[in-house]
This record gives C-alpha cells, sequence and structure tokens, in this order.
C-alpha cells in the first residue's frame, strides 16, 4: 500500500508539473517536484527539465544534471532517456565550446533515437548536429542537414521548427558572405515566430538580423534590430544573448570609431561572460576586444588577448582561430616579431584556403539545389540557383601580399623537390627488382644445373657406354637409368612448381613437403609423425620456396637412405619466424668428423646460407639425427 501511495503521489506531482505549473517553471519548483518523486521516469524527465533551465544560467549545473540523467537512464536501461540525456549532455558541451565533445554527444543520441524510430527526435539531433558543423567551419555538411531537416518541417506543417531552421540557415548563408540570402531566411523566420509569438526566438532573430547588417556596415539597420532584440533576452534572463547584444552595439560603435563606447560596452559584455564563467563568449568577448584595440594601435594588449584566445579556443572552431591567426599576424608585424609574424600568416592563410575551397563551395551549391528540387516537386515552383559563396576580399595590406606570394613560391620548390624525391625512390626500386630477377635466374639456373644437369649427364655417359656388356649388368644400368630419370622428373615437377607460383604460403609448402616424404617412406616401415603449428600463414617468394625445399628434401632423403630408423618426424612451426625440425631415430653418426659427406652437409650448410636460413645439424651415434631450420 504504501509503495501504490508514493506512486500515486508521483504521478500527480508530475501532472501537476506539466499543467500547473507549465507557464511558470523555475529550478526551484522543479527541485522540490525532484526530491519528491518515487519513480525512475519522473526523475529523469525532472532531470532533463533541471539540465534545460539550467542552460541560460549555470552551465556546470546543466552538464552535471545531464551526467545524473544518463547514470540513472543506464541503469534501469530506459533507451529514449539515455538518447535524451545525451542530447543535454551535448547541449551544455556545446554552449561550453567544446564542440568536439557536444558532437561525440550528439552522434550518440541520434543512434539510438534512429533505433527507437521517433522522427521529430531524430530530426532533433540532426538540427544540433548541423549547428556543430556550422561551428567548426564545415558548411557543406551544415547547410545540406539544415535544408533535409526544413524539408521534413514543411511536410510535416510544424512552423514553429521551420522557423528556427531557417533561422539557422540564414546563419549558415552570413558565415558564407551571401548576407542577401542571409536576411532572407531570417525575416523568412522572424514572419513565423512573430505569427506564433515565441518570443525568446523573436529576440535571436533581430539579433542575428542586426549582425548581417552591421556585416553590411548599415550601422543603423544593424543598431535599430539590436535594440529590437535586447529586451526579450533581457525578459528571459538569457545573459548569453544580452552580453552578445553588448558585443555587437560595440561593433557599431567601434565601426564608427566613437572607441571608448565600443570598449565600455565590449568590457561590460566580457564582465558578464566571466561573471557567469561562459568561456565560449568570454573568448568571443575578447576576440573583439583585441580587433578594437588593433584599432586603438594598442598592440600590447591586442596580442595579450589574442594570445589567451589561442590557448582557450577550439581547435575545431575554425573561423575563431582564423581570427586569432590574422590578430597575432597584425600585432607580430606592429611589435616587429617578423618571424612570428610571417608563421601566423601561414598558419591563416592553410586555414583560411581549407574553409574556403572549391571543393566546399560545390558541395554547398550542391545542398541547397537539393532542397529547391524537393520543394518544386512539392510546390510546383522553380527557384533560381545561386553562387554561395562571394569572392573573398582583397588583403588591404600589400606587405601581407608579397609574404603570400613568396610562400606560395618556397611551396612549388618542395612540390618539385618531392617530386624529385619520388622519382628516384621510384628508380631505386626498379633498379633492385632487376637485381633481385637476376639473382633469382641464377639461383634456378644454378638448382637446374645441380640437381637436373647432374642427372641427365648420368644418363647420357650410361647410354654411350659399351653396348657388348653382360645383359644382367645392362638390366642393371637399365633400372638405375630409370632411377635417374625419375629424380631428373621429380627435380623438375618441384622447379616447376616453385616457378609456377608467385606467391607459396607456409601451408602450400607443408603439404608438399608432406606428400614428398610420404612417397619416399611409402615401401617402408618406418613411421611417419608430422606436426603443425602454423599461426602466420607467411608467403614465400619463389627462391626461397625452393631452396628450402631442397634442403628439407637432402634432409629426408638421407634420413631414407642411411638413417635406418623406425620414426621420422617433421615438425613445421611458423609465427615470427619459419621453423622446421627433421628428425629420425636411426643410427647417427659423428658430426665431428669431417670426412662424413653421405648427408650432403655442405649442400645444405650452402643453401642455408643463401636464403639467410640458420641451420643446426645434431647427430649421435645410434641416437639419431635431428635438423633444425629457422628463416
Amino acid at each position: 500500500m504504501k509503495k501504490a501511495k508514493k506512486i500515486v503521489v508521483s504521478i500527480i506531482a508530475l501532472i501537476l508539473f506539466k499543467s500547473g505549473f507549465a507557464q511558470n517553471r523555475t529550478l526551484d519548483s522543479i527541485n522540490k517536484l525532484y526530491i519528491v518523486a518515487t519513480t525512475d521516469t519522473v526523475k529523469l524527465q525532472l532531470l532533463s527539465d533541471l539540465n534545460w533551465y539550467s542552460l541560460p544560467s549555470d552551465l556546470n549545473k546543466a552538464k552535471t544534471y545531464a551526467f545524473q540523467e544518463l547514470d540513472l537512464a543506464k541503469k534501469i536501461n530506459h533507451q529514449k532517456f539515455i538518447a535524451q540525456a545525451y542530447n543535454d549532455l551535448g547541449m551544455a558541451y556545446y554552449r561550453l565550446s567544446q564542440s568536439d565533445s557536444a558532437l561525440h554527444c550528439y552522434e550518440k543520441s541520434l543512434k539510438i533515437r534512429k533505433i527507437i524510430g521517433d522522427e521529430n527526435l531524430i530530426i532533433s539531433s540532426l538540427s544540433k548536429i548541423s549547428m556543430i558543423f556550422y561551428e567548426t567551419g564545415d558548411y557543406n555538411k551544415s547547410l545540406e542537414l539544415m535544408f533535409s531537416t526544413l524539408n521534413i518541417y514543411e511536410k510535416q506543417k510544424n512552423t514553429n521548427n521551420c522557423a528556427i531552421t531557417l533561422n539557422n540557415i540564414g546563419s549558415i548563408y552570413n558565415r558564407l558572405n551571401s548576407s542577401d540570402k542571409a536576411i532572407l531566411y531570417f525575416k523568412k523566420a522572424l514572419v513565423i515566430h512573430l505569427q506564433n509569438k515565441n518570443d525568446y526566438e523573436i529576440g535571436s532573430t533581430y539579433f542575428n538580423i542586426g549582425g548581417v547588417y552591421l556585416d553590411l556596415k548599415k550601422y543603423k539597420e544593424a543598431k535599430s534590430n539590436f535594440s529590437l532584440a535586447l529586451p526579450f533576452f533581457i525578459q528571459s534572463k538569457d545573459k548569453i544573448q544580452e552580453l552578445q547584444i553588448y558585443m555587437g552595439l560595440g561593433k557599431i560603435e567601434n565601426a564608427l570609431n566613437n572607441l571608448t563606447e565600443a570598449e565600455n560596452l565590449m568590457l561590460k559584455a566580457l564582465k558578464i561572460a566571466e561573471a557567469e564563467k561562459i568561456d565560449n563568449e568570454i573568448l568571443d568577448c575578447k576576440l573583439q576586444l583585441a580587433w578594437l584595440y588593433i584599432d586603438k594601435k594598442q598592440f600590447n594588449r591586442a596580442e595579450k588577448f589574442a594570445k589567451e584566445n589561442l590557448n582557450t579556443v577550439d581547435k575545431f572552431s575554425k573561423p575563431k582561430l582564423l581570427d586569432i591567426y590574422k590578430q597575432l599576424n597584425i600585432t607580430n608585424t606592429y611589435l616587429g616579431n617578423k618571424d612570428t609574424a610571417v608563421e601566423y600568416l601561414q598558419k591563416y592563410a592553410e586555414l583560411k584556403n581549407n574553409i574556403y575551397n572549391e571543393q566546399s563551395s560545390n558541395g554547398i551549391a550542391e545542398a541547397e539545389k537539393k532542397y529547391q528540387v524537393a520543394k518544386k516537386e512539392a510546390e510546383n515552383k522553380i527557384l533560381q540557383n545561386e553562387n554561395e559563396i562571394k569572392t573573398l576580399q582583397n588583403e588591404k595590406n600589400t606587405h601581407i601580399i608579397y609574404l603570400l606570394v613568396a610562400l606560395f613560391f618556397v611551396l612549388l620548390l618542395i612540390i618539385f623537390w618531392q617530386i624529385s624525391l619520388s622519382r628516384i625512390k621510384k628508380q631505386k626500386q626498379i633498379l633492385e627488382t632487376e637485381i633481385q630477377l637476376n639473382r633469382d635466374r641464377e639461383r634456378i639456373s644454378r638448382d637446374l644445373h645441380d640437381s637436373v644437369g647432374g642427372q641427365l649427364s648420368y644418363v647420357v655417359l650410361a647410354l654411350e657406354a659399351d653396348e657388348n656388356i653382360d645383359k644382367l649388368i645392362r638390366q642393371e644400368k637399365a633400372k638405375e637409368l630409370a632411377s635417374s630419370l625419375r629424380n631428373v622428373t621429380s627435380n623438375l615437377r618441384e622447379t616447376i612448381w616453385a616457378l609456377n607460383n608467385d606467391k607459396l604460403t607456409i601451408t602450400n609448402f607443408s603439404d608438399k613437403l608432406k606428400q614428398y616424404t610420404k612417397n619416399c617412406f611409402t615401401y617402408t616401415s618406418t613411421k611417419i609423425n608430422i606436426l603443425e603449428n602454423i599461426e602466420d600463414d607467411k608467403e614465400l617468394n619463389p627462391s626461397l620456396a625452393l631452396n628450402l625445399f631442397r634442403i628439407c628434401q637432402e634432409s629426408v632423403n638421407n634420413a631414407f637412405k642411411y638413417a635406418q630408423g623406425s620414426e621420422f618426424s617433421i615438425i613445421i612451426e611458423s609465427g615470427k619466424t619459419i621453423k622446421i625440425i627433421l628428425q629420425d631415430n636411426g643410427v647417427g653418426f659423428d658430426i665431428t668428423n669431417k670426412k662424413e659427406d653421405s648427408y650432403g652437409l655442405q649442400n645444405l650448410l650452402s643453401r642455408a646460407k643463401e636464403i639467410n636460413a640458420q641451420i643446426n645439424i645434431q647427430s649421435q651415434v645410434t641416437i639419431g639425427t635431428t635438423i633444425t631450420i629457422v628463416v
């Protein structure tokens, strides 16, 4: 009964929260509800709400609530809230200017939401990921995702989300210096927000329009829109947007050469950012102050802010990093630090080319084209394609242009040098290949001469011998000739086996050796033991395979002819090295006796040396012989 009563109390509390307090939620009231909540699902919803309402005022608290939400959701394996927790955590990281961490969380959330199949939540994640790409300068991906989400929202007739997406598209075009298109999309968004009475979004849109007019140096229009936006942000207690208004107004005063008023407004914004501990906004304020102090010829103060920003900026935020490099180039140029100035100029040029390359431009144009095609099919209306990126402004400083030209020629020299090195390396490889081919030809010729030539010479001499020999002797010679011809055929077959394969594996080699050994001992009572341990089935070139086989063949033949053992064992191992052990329990021999040559020891050692193999021969009279080969 008590448990049931607690559940009822929690459900009632949630209903009251959703209905009676929906318009006037505060962190305090949500915290109180969280304390009395007894079910995990209710707690998860309240933690998500705590995260949301903490975002404008305390990002660290917002992140803490998101982690608590994630831990609880994982504990009860609630997939929807696991995705929501990653989403909430991503929003906190995003506002903390930790773009890489935010993107990681949004992608985790998106993956789960796709499995769940909730289209609205999927779109929400796509929009947030698009804004990350926007912040990091990947406008191609950002614009493509935004147009995709806009198309879906239009089909759903979700006007509020359409307006938010239109606002985001306008922001991307503004970054692309396409001011007309930026204002077009912002004004489309503003019309919808005014109809829906979305006060906060109305303020954001006025602010965005003001920013475009500021870039266009239409200061009167910019100041008017900033002034319209400010009351909405003060009402919502959004300190981030409030300080951004002050920064915008400061930029206007800076442009009008009212530098003292501009400095006061920007310092006011910085004070709010530092009080709220909002790292991203602190960076933005210092970024604009650095430009202001450059205009005031206070280069030491400008360099100080630029260096502080360089140490804190998210390396994925390319547009901000671009501004910092330019500031450090200018300040070091005027402070007489020429080498440092050139270093930052080079970094600026490389990053600028990376952001505004032709491939990105084409991709962005294609993103809008896809959106327009989809819209035509729905509305039968044709919109003209427009160029997405304007030609970048020429550098005003002639000295900087000269440095860029010099860097260009240095880069050309480096490229030519690299091409020359590449050609030399290629020629060297061709020469080494030809040398290796000649060595392989010599080895194969010698092998054919030693193994086949000798046998054929014997056959020729025997055939040319006196025909007036005894019949029995002639029969014996015929048997010997047949045996020699079989050996010739076998040797040729083994040589062809090696030459017909570009690469032979250890398994191929092992199968060939096993077959040869079994054929050799077919009509004997000797027991054959074969053990394979092939962890790495290495590839052998034909020359190595043939020489290694000849060494093993010689050892098998010696064991067959002379060992007189009851057992013969082969162990083949392939890991970091290739190891082959051939062992018999026969009569053995005195290995210290230099006159002993029945096992062809010198031949074995010579072939092993030729393929850089280690060979170890151990033998004891009456005990047997062990030959170990390591390649």
